[in-house]
C-alpha cells in the first residue's frame, strides 16, 4: 500500500499543446513492503528519483533495482511497472509529454536503467507539485523551468571529490552482476556506464576489494549456474550457454574445459554417477 502520496497533474492550456513538450505531472510517494504499481503503458517521459530503500522496475531485458540517490526513466512505448522491494520505498518522479518529448530525453544520450545521482531534489519537486496546481497559462513555462532543472540535475555527473566517497561502488558493481550475470550484455564496460564510473577505476576498486578482477567474477558466476544446470536438468549445452550469459557457444565449450578440466558433457555425466 501506499503510505503517502503528494501528486499534481498539470492543467491544459492552449498554450500547452503548442509547446515540444510540458511537464505532464510530478509526485512524492512513499511505498509500504511490496506494493506494486498499476501496470500500464508509457506515453510519456517519466523520471524516477529514489529517497529511501529500494524498487525493482521492470525493463525489456530484465527488472533492475533503484536505491536511493539513484534515478531512472521509462520512455514512450516502454511498460510501467515497478514494486517495492521489503522495507518499502520512496522517491520523487515527474513526467514530462509532447511530440518532441522523446527526442529530448534522447538527446541527452543517457541510460534510462537505474544510475546514481546524488541526493533527490526534495524541495525542488515540492514545488514544482504546488506549481502544476497553478490555473494559469503563465504556469506551463514556469513548470517548464522548474522540470528541467531537475532534469539536468538527474543528468548532471555527482562531482567525484564531493560524491564518490559516499558510495561504495564495488559493492554496487557486485550486486548488479549477482542480479544480471545471465544477460550477456552485462560486461565490465556495461556495468561502468551504469554507475557513471571509468571503467578502470571501477575494475582497479573491484579488485582491491574482493581479490578477483571484476571480469573474473562474472564469469565465476555464470560457470557457477552452469554448472548447477547441468547437473539439475537435461538442458543442452547450448541452450545452458545462453541462458548463463555467454554471448558465443565454443568460447563457453573452451572457457567451461579450461576452468574444470572436462567438457560440460563430461561433467554431467561425472556428476549423475
Amino acid at each position: 500500500m501506499k503510505l503517502f502520496e503528494d501528486f499534481c497533474f498539470a492543467k491544459i492550456f492552449p498554450c500547452s499543446t503548442r509547446l515540444p513538450f510540458r511537464i505532464r505531472a510530478a509526485g512524492h510517494v512513499i511505498m509500504g513492503d511490496l506494493h506494486k504499481e498499476k501496470v500500464r503503458l508509457c506515453n510519456f517521459v517519466e523520471l524516477f528519483w529514489g529517497i529511501k530503500g529500494s524498487c525493482k522496475f521492470s525493463y525489456p531485458d530484465g527488472e533492475y533495482t533503484l536505491k536511493a540517490g539513484e534515478v531512472c526513466f521509462y520512455t514512450s512505448g516502454m511498460i510501467h511497472d515497478f514494486t517495492a522491494n521489503p522495507g518499502g520505498f520512496e522517491c520523487c518522479w515527474m513526467s514530462f509529454e509532447g511530440h518532441q518529448a522523446d527526442d529530448f530525453f534522447n538527446g541527452f544520450h543517457t541510460t534510462i536503467l537505474p544510475h546514481y545521482a546524488g541526493n533527490c531534489p526534495l524541495e525542488r519537486f515540492n514545488l514544482l507539485i504546488k506549481d502544476l496546481g497553478r490555473d494559469d497559462p503563465a504556469a506551463v513555462y514556469s513548470q517548464l523551468s522548474i522540470g528541467m532543472r531537475i532534469l539536468i540535475t538527474a543528468l548532471t555527473p555527482p562531482n567525484a571529490d564531493t560524491e564518490r566517497h559516499h558510495l561504495d561502488y564495488a559493492e554496487i558493481a557486485r550486486q548488479l552482476a549477482d542480479e544480471h550475470f545471465s544477460n550477456f550484455e552485462t560486461t565490465v564496460q556495461f556495468l561502468a556506464d551504469q554507475l557513471q564510473v571509468h571503467r578502470g577505476y571501477l575494475s582497479r576498486i573491484f579488485r582491491e576489494k574482493y581479490g578477483t578482477t571484476l571480469s573474473d567474477y562474472i564469469l565465476k558466476l555464470r560457470l557457477e549456474y552452469a554448472q548447477e544446470l547441468l547437473i539439475t536438468t537435461e538442458l543442452p549445452a547450448g541452450d545452458i550457454s545462453t541462458m548463463c550469459g555467454f554471448h558465443d557457444y565454443g568460447y563457453f565449450m573452451r572457457f567451461f574445459r579450461k576452468r574444470t578440466g572436462m567438457s560440460p558433457g563430461q561433467f554431467r555425466k561425472f556428476n549423475k554417477q
